[in-house]
């Protein structure tokens, strides 16, 4: 059996690690790439409580594709006002409308921390309507909410870590994710407009 030791207290916030993966191809040393170079990889969802929008790396997460390509829908879908008469051959159109509009993203991370599930499933949650904005369009948003509750498909692995308490260091382990979420968004207003 490991020889762990056993704590009580309270869990400091340790800085994010710089080694991982979403971490490196969403930064330049300590600073943010900006949309252009995320582009594809990252969005912002809302705000948090001083104005700054929330990106997705945040949660160490980065949107990734379901194979090797894009794949979603142009543009919202739509229906189609028509009628149909017996003594008319064909139908008449007499034009559509846009129903709400969608996305679904496949979500990867090589090391969430549970603070940062935690906190991603809060953020996430259902009801709260925010604003959107992906990358590649960083001059246009829409607002968004969640519409169906996200599918988590992580791996947990154990991390040693060092915790201070007080004046004491403690080795203990944590526990640290890695693999997928789909997070499917609905946007009620289906048009996107200019920041």
């Amino acid at each position: 059996m490991a020889d762990y030791n056993i704590l009580v207290g309270e869990e400091t916030k340790h800085p994010v690690s710089s080694s991982t993966q979403v971490y490196k191809v969403t930064h330049d040393g300590d600073k943010r790439l900006p949309f252009l170079r995320r582009s594809f990889i990252s969005f912002t969802y809302g705000e948090d409580a001083s104005g700054r929008p929330v990106p997705i790396e945040d949660f160490n997460l980065i949107s990734t594709f379901d194979g090797d390509r894009l794949s979603r829908q142009a543009y919202a879908s739509f229906n189609d006002l028509t009628s149909n008469y017996d003594v008319i051959h064909g139908q008449f159109f007499w034009g559509s409308y846009y129903t709400n509009n969608s996305l679904t993203f496949k979500l990867a991370t090589d090391g969430m921390s549970q603070e940062d599930l935690d906190k991603f499933k809060y953020w996430f949650k259902a009801g709260t309507v925010r604003e959107l904005i992906l990358a590649e369009h960083p001059n246009r948003a829409i607002m968004a909410r969640v519409a169906t509750p996200p599918e988590i498909e992580l791996l947990p692995f154990e991390k040693r870590v060092t915790v201070h308490l007080k004046d004491k260091e403690f080795q203990t382990s944590t526990t640290v994710y890695r693999g997928e979420i789909t997070l499917e968004l609905t946007m009620d207003d289906p048009f996107w407009y200019a920041k």
